[in-house]
Parts: C-alpha cells; sequence; structure tokens
C-alpha cells in the first residue's frame, strides 16, 4: 500500500460520508485550510455530532492543544513518511472536559498526518438540532430546466454510470486543487478536491 494512500485512511477512517465541515485554525493559518506554518488542519462533525480533526504535519514531532472539542473521550492516530513508515498508529486516550481542550502529538518520524476522533460523549446532543426556516412551504426543492441534467452516481467522475478505478485516477490527479465539480474528482461539489471526496468515490467503489 503507498504512502500517500496511507495518509488517505487518516483522513477518510473517521469520517462518515454525511459529515459537515467545520472551522479549522491553528497559529500561521491565513484561513480554514490555508497554513503557512507546518500543520494544515481540517475538521469535521459526523451525523452522531461527534467531531474529527486531521492536521498534515511537515515537521515532527509535534504537540497541538486543540480547543472547541466536543467533552468526551478522544483517540488518535497517525501516519509518518519517513524511510520506515508507521501508519494509523494508535495513541492513549484523552479525555476533554467541559472546557473543550485537549491536546495531542505526533512523534518525531518526519512529516505525517494526525487524526483526532472522538469516541464517547458526554452529554452533548448527537445530532445538529433543525435549522427552522422562515416558511411553511417546501424548500430546497429543484427548479425545471430547459435541459435535464442527468443525475452522476456519487463518485463517478467520467460519467460511465459507474465507480471504478478510472474515476480514482481522475480524483488523485486533482487531489489538493480547488478544481470544482464531480468531473474533476469534486464528488461533493464543494469547489476543493480532498480527503472527503476520496471518501465518497470509496463509499460507492463498484456500484
Amino acid at each position: 500500500m503507498g504512502t500517500r494512500t496511507k495518509y488517505l485512511q487518516q483522513y477518510f477512517k473517521h469520517v462518515d460520508i454525511d459529515a459537515k465541515r467545520i472551522d479549522a485554525t491553528l497559529p500561521g493559518c491565513n484561513s480554514q485550510t490555508e497554513c503557512s506554518g507546518s500543520a494544515d488542519p481540517l475538521a469535521f462533525k459526523n451525523p452522531n455530532g461527534r467531531m474529527v480533526v486531521i492536521i498534515k504535519v511537515t515537521s515532527t514531532p509535534q504537540t497541538f492543544t486543540l480547543s472547541g472539542l466536543n467533552p468526551g473521550t478522544y483517540g488518535s492516530s497517525y501516519t509518518n513518511g519517513s524511510a520506515s513508515t508507521q501508519w494509523d498508529v494508535e495513541q492513549s486516550e484523552v479525555i476533554v472536559s467541559s472546557n473543550g481542550v485537549g491536546s495531542f502529538t505526533i512523534p518525531s518520524f518526519g512529516s505525517g498526518v494526525l487524526t483526532v476522533y472522538q469516541k464517547t460523549s458526554s452529554g452533548d446532543p448527537k445530532v445538529d438540532p433543525p435549522t427552522p426556516t422562515p416558511t411553511a412551504g417546501p424548500i430546497n426543492r429543484p427548479t425545471s430546466t430547459l435541459t435535464p441534467t442527468p443525475t452522476l452516481k456519487p463518485g463517478d467522475a467520467n460519467g460511465d454510470n459507474k465507480v471504478d478505478g478510472v474515476d480514482y485516477v481522475v480524483w488523485l490527479n486533482n487531489y489538493n486543487t480547488s478544481n470544482s465539480g464531480p468531473s474533476n474528482g469534486d464528488f461533493n461539489n464543494d469547489n476543493k478536491v480532498d480527503g472527503v471526496d476520496y471518501v465518497v468515490w470509496l463509499n460507492h467503489y463498484g456500484t
């Protein structure tokens, strides 16, 4: 299994297909995902309300103190890119109290990816409350168009109505770019090609 694939496992292993991306910043970051320092964070909330934080690290060791976490028990694992690559190495659990702060470390083995994932919660709601709508009528209904647009399978980049290795190659060639649309590997249409799109492809592979 290639090192890049091992890194990607750190992204998709604990992120559900319907997870919501949430803000994640570190010192030296200009925005949610673009950092000038040696760490690049992503954060998600799964449908059950549990949080996942993924940090790409260009130099190790590093210890990260994360704030804004849901109270509960968190696990963490890492993959590194040293000559003797270690991947998906589980670390000791961390208990996050009501202050929402926890510290997590990736050891000294060169660049790598650290994944922090919530295992249990401490009384927090497991799903986000429904958002009130200002009207009583139906919302977000598709509007009719002059030319119907065929519906692509999730993860089908080339429109051949199957999800296979060809679609993976499309995603891989566009990985970490701002290209948009399924034809460029952006399977969740968020105008970037990243690990979340790989999860979409993986969960529909072979369909």
